[in-house]
């Protein structure tokens, strides 16, 4: 269901097999262009101002559109989405953010392409978790406070933190400037882990921990800004998506899931299926679906065996999956798994 523009996934009923269909909770927050009319209104941002943002037709074939983004008066450009409750499993199950954009124009040192945020209380952190702070006066902990920059003629993705660190923190870079494609994937690992790996075009950077920012922004928001009421690039944005886990993906199978599936939503990074020591029917069968995602297949113990698709010995280690497979228990001990 869609409700102010996040969409819930929730495990069903599937009518009509003899299993279900699960699905890891999660809600989807933020744009995608590929959505509807590519307008904001209709995708839950409530809040515009300060630019002109104009839905431009996807010249690939696959239909969809970009938002171009240029600032317009003498305030930051500004979009603001709620950010659903407790963005703060981010830290506690996981998530994912992924954003693609371009920069138009020529390159000048230190401007603003755009910036994002979400701001949560001190209060919200899980018991234990600690968040990098540079000290500086008034400052907020953060689920993403980062920025686009151009800094000695790159792309730079900056994190906003304090005084003390010099405001803007090079992370990473997406390399010289030019008017090309670029993507940006912050991949939350969960289970209290505020180590966050930025991807940038596919490739994965150096974590960066969490922190504190001097930023001044709404809480449990959305915040996506041109920052400054300077010069700005115009931008335009494909998608700026962010998946909010919601449980561990952790599924346990029982001789009641014959026939189930399992799906894993695209860029999904913290899948697993356990396959406990225990007799299952021959021809007992589920189907995993992880395109473009990353799931584990456990045996939980020695006993149970996994053999690759490719018919060679089975093993009784993990397997990661990353399409869609079938999962099939094809031994007379009832402990033996083909993946085909």
């Amino acid at each position: 269901m869609i409700i102010s523009g996040l969409t819930t996934f929730r495990t069903r009923e599937d009518a009509g097999t003899s299993g279900k269909t699960h699905i890891p909770a999660m809600t989807i927050v933020g744009y995608n262009g590929r959505r509807g009319d590519g307008s904001l209104q209709s995708q839950g941002w409530t809040e515009i101002s300060g630019g002109v943002f104009t839905p431009e037709p996807q010249s690939d074939g696959n239909g969809g559109y970009y938002l171009n983004i240029k600032k317009s008066g003498a305030s930051p450009w500004e979009l603001k989405q709620t950010a659903s409750i407790h963005p703060e499993d981010l830290i506690i199950q996981g998530g994912r953010l992924f954003c693609r954009f371009r920069l138009t124009g020529t390159v000048a040192e230190g401007r603003y392409a755009f910036a994002f945020y979400v701001k949560t209380t001190p209060a919200a952190l899980p018991a234990g978790v600690t968040l990098v702070s540079d000290g500086s006066a008034n400052m907020n902990p953060m689920l993403m406070n980062f920025a686009v920059i151009t800094r000695s003629g790159n792309i730079s993705l900056c994190q906003h933190r304090g005084n003390n660190s010099g405001i803007m923190v090079e992370v990473a870079n997406w390399g010289k400037f030019d008017n090309d494609w670029h993507t940006l994937e912050l991949i939350y690992p969960g289970n209290n882990n505020v180590m966050v790996t930025p991807v940038l075009d596919g490739v994965n950077a150096s974590p960066v921990s969490l922190s504190y920012s001097a930023a001044i922004v709404p809480k449990d928001t959305i915040y996506l800004t041109g920052i400054t009421s300077g010069t700005v690039y115009t931008v335009d944005v494909a998608g700026f998506e962010g998946q909010i886990y919601r449980d561990s993906g952790e599924y346990t199978l029982t001789p009641a899931d014959n026939g189930s599936s399992y799906f894993f939503p695209a860029g999904y990074h913290k899948g697993k299926i356990n396959i406990p020591d225990t007799p299952f029917a021959q021809g007992f069968s589920v189907t995993i679906s992880a395109q473009n995602a990353s799931v584990t297949v456990h045996p939980d113990s020695n006993a149970v065996l996994l053999q690759p698709p490719d018919g060679g010995e089975g093993y009784p280690v993990n397997a990661v999956i990353n399409s869609a497979v079938k999962l099939i228990q094809s031994g007379i001990d009832g402990k033996t798994w083909v993946i085909a």
